[in-house]
């Protein structure tokens, strides 16, 4: 009865001491629950952790050259597809792998191939489209007929979908255990394993969930996840000694920045080739993602500090030109990746243009000839220059009286064959000498026309000499 007194009591709003005292308690626990809530929502959340979601595999049992797996579960937009493939020889060749739904799909090493036995590579696609229950299938195709081929599939949760391949390794050999080792760059990482073997597969190595072991075939995929950089490996336990390969990929978990810059390019060297130009080259630089390019910076005169950049480039190699002529130029350059992430700069490399010098005198004497239906002989006088001349570039244009000269060979002689041309037709010619140094002569050089430039016609009749005036 006193505890229907106190019930009652409670839910009419007359309490006793005891039933008031649990109140207060009470009030106070909410009131604390409310300020761990308000707590935890202020804090940033984190983001989706690694996640397995669901595997499949297609073993058959005779020579193909295609093989179909279907995803039997639903999908998950932004998710990840690992594509294991193993098979019984070492001449096939994988050459595509796809999906229902169009997801892209590349190789996340190249293939490991045990010599004249087994081969296996592993391919992924990353940010998935969503997909329904049973509604996606992988198809991959070889270049002939692969022997009992192994095709396991998986999909994963939280994995980068820009940049999800952190590293890979492959390896081969024979025993009763398969093992492969790599060294991840990202703190946190999915690692994913699958080997192909001569014997059958029995257990995950230390640390490895198994996902699956391919059934006759006796193949497996594994995973497990990581917390910290550094060196892994990937083994399991085999029924019997025999050859086996091995593959193993670090994918970085969903969220995990590159924060990491290239290595400082190497060696830069700064070489004057004319009196306006200096080529640049270095070392390349290495990235844990990828090096983008490199930032070219140059100041002016000897001891200078002011750095300005002047350009970039894709490869390790730059040419500077329109610069002054017996100038000394100092540079430097830094490596940048996809996330904007800059090495520190080279050493500096300084180089100083050549003197400004004239350029060649322009070929005199120019004569053309056709000496059958489709060739006209050009010949002239050598030119001269204060650097030695090395040549001499050929220009022409179509039509008595044509001005749209365009190059159309070279010479280090005073003389040049045009063949393959137009029977009947009217070409004009100019000629340019150049020199060590890089300098073009004018192709009139103030000279009267007939010295710079002459115009030669095929006939269908006996070959005749033509010069310009």
């Amino acid at each position: 009865m006193q505890g229907s007194v106190n019930k009652g009591s409670h839910l009419s709003g007359s309490l006793v001491p005891a039933t008031r005292a649990r109140a207060r308690a009470s009030r106070a626990l909410w009131s604390c629950l409310a300020w761990l809530i308000g707590t935890a929502l202020s804090v940033p959340q984190a983001h989706a952790a690694i996640a397995y979601v669901q595997k499949n595999y297609a073993v058959p049992q005779s020579p193909q050259a295609q093989v179909t797996v279907p995803f039997t579960g639903a999908q998950t937009v932004g998710n990840l597809n690992v594509v294991v493939i193993g098979w019984n020889d070492a001449t096939s060749h994988v050459v595509s792998v796809s999906d229902t739904r169009g997801n892209a799909y590349s190789a996340a090493l190249s293939p490991t191939v045990q010599s004249g036995i087994q081969t296996q590579v592993i391919y992924y696609a990353a940010g998935i489209a969503a997909s329904a229950a049973g509604a996606n299938t992988v198809t991959v195709n070889f270049d002939a007929a692969a022997s009992y081929p192994d095709v396991r599939i998986a999909e994963y949760g939280g994995i980068s979908a820009t940049t999800p391949v952190d590293a890979a390794a492959g390896a081969s050999g024979t025993g009763t255990t398969s093992s492969v080792t790599l060294a991840t760059t990202n703190a946190n990482d999915l690692l994913v394993a699958g080997d192909y073997v001569q014997t059958s597969t029995t257990a995950t190595g230390a640390g490895y969930t198994n996902r699956v072991i391919t059934a006759p075939d006796g193949n497996i995929l594994e995973d497990r996840t990581v917390t910290a950089a550094g060196s892994y490996s990937a083994t399991a336990s085999l029924s019997g000694s025999g050859g086996w390969v091995m593959q193993l990929v670090a994918f970085r978990a969903a969220g995990a920045a590159d924060t990491q810059p290239p290595t400082v390019p190497g060696g830069l060297a700064a070489t004057a080739v004319s009196s306006s130009q200096i080529n640049l080259s270095w070392t390349a630089s290495t990235d844990n993602v990828g090096v983008t390019g490199y930032l070219i910076e140059r100041c002016q005169g000897s001891g200078c500090t002011s750095f300005a950049q002047i350009g970039t480039s894709t490869s390790t190699s730059y040419s500077d030109t329109a610069l002054a002529a017996s100038t000394t130029y100092l540079y430097r350059v830094r490596a940048t990746d996809a996330a904007g992430n800059t090495s520190g700069y080279s050493t500096t490399a300084s180089a100083s243009t050549n003197a400004a010098v004239s350029p060649p005198t322009a070929p005199t004497g120019l004569t053309a000839t056709a000496t059958s239906s489709t060739q006209i002989s050009l010949s002239w006088t050598a030119s001269t220059g204060t650097l030695t001349v090395t040549g001499y570039r050929i220009e022409r244009c179509a039509g008595s009286g044509c001005t749209s000269f365009a190059q159309i060979g070279t010479s280090t002689s005073t003389a040049y064959a045009d063949g393959n041309l137009t029977p009947a037709s009217t070409y004009v010619y100019r000629v340019r000498a150049t020199d060590s140094g890089g300098n073009l002569s004018a192709p009139r050089a103030g000279l009267p026309r007939r010295q710079s430039r002459a115009a030669g016609s095929i006939s269908r009749g006996p070959p005749r000499p033509t010069t310009s005036g």
